[in-house]
């Protein structure tokens, strides 16, 4: 069961030596990052989480990926209120035993920790840092910090990967989702994808209105004179990734969404 792994103890069920409490609905919102993640699990303690809705731009890979393992151990349910995008499209969303995409709302990809620029950055680490290593000159201290900075990095995509791959072969999902806008082909863009699409990468469970990815959905957001709009991406009968429906300007969309209080807003 996607978002819900078979072996996996859900850890908001509750057992003959844990007191059990009424399921409830918590809300995740904001930016992702160390702080916001771990504040959010610590007001959590003790409480049974049935559904976590989603109102998130995105933010920082592992942290991401802390959280949705977090839901994921729960098998709790999650919902997009408003617009769920990077971190929050590529784990947490997936995370969600059942995945709860209101009216109005969207989720929206544009890569991960396994994306060809970051694929190449790692496969280029052992390089640069033996450069920087031989390279010694006159400014000791600042190359010192270049060099500790670039195994810091390094240290960071490496252990991203290792738990990004964790992470997808515990949904049993494809993780190609995540950059389907990148490779083969370079779109250039953000984009969503409808249900269908969704399973076919085995994403299972999601529910969102009928017409979820469709031209008549993504025309409520769109506007004459988007000059880059975000794309819903799908498939050809030959598995090739193709463009379906243009939604809206992607580097408008968190200003636009989070700034004003949602899509609605003028």
């Amino acid at each position: 069961m996607t978002g819900c792994a078979g072996a996996t103890k859900c850890l908001g069920e509750a057992t003959p030596d844990r007191e059990s409490t009424a399921s409830e609905i918590v809300t995740f919102s904001g930016s992702i990052d160390t702080a916001s993640v771990a504040g959010f699990i610590d007001s959590q303690a003790g409480r049974r989480i049935a559904r976590v809705i989603l109102d998130s731009p995105g933010g920082e890979i592992r942290s991401g990926l802390v959280l949705a393992n977090w839901i994921l151990d729960r098998c709790a349910d999650v919902q997009v209120s408003k617009a769920c995008a990077s971190s929050c499209a590529n784990y947490l969303f997936l995370a969600g035993r059942r995945k709860i995409i209101d009216d109005g709302a969207i989720v929206i990809w544009h890569g991960s920790a396994l994306q060809e620029d970051f694929r190449r950055l790692l496969a280029d680490c052992p390089r640069r840092i033996s450069e920087l290593a031989h390279s010694g000159g006159e400014l000791v201290d600042r190359y010192l910090r270049d060099l500790e900075d670039e195994e810091a990095r390094c240290r960071y995509f490496s252990a991203a990967v290792d738990e990004q791959n964790a992470f997808f072969a515990r949904i049993g999902a494809s993780e190609y989702l995540t950059r389907m806008g990148q490779e083969p082909r370079e779109f250039r863009a953000l984009w969503t994808v409808s249900p269908e699409t969704m399973a076919q990468l085995g994403i299972a469970q999601v529910e969102a209105p009928a017409n979820y990815g469709s031209h008549d959905y993504m025309r409520r957001f769109n506007r004459p004179d988007d000059p880059e709009p975000i794309l819903v991406l799908g498939f050809d009968d030959a598995g090739a990734v193709i463009e379906r429906s243009p939604l809206i300007p992607q580097l408008q969309l968190v200003s636009r969404v989070f700034a004003s209080g949602g899509f609605f807003a003028k």
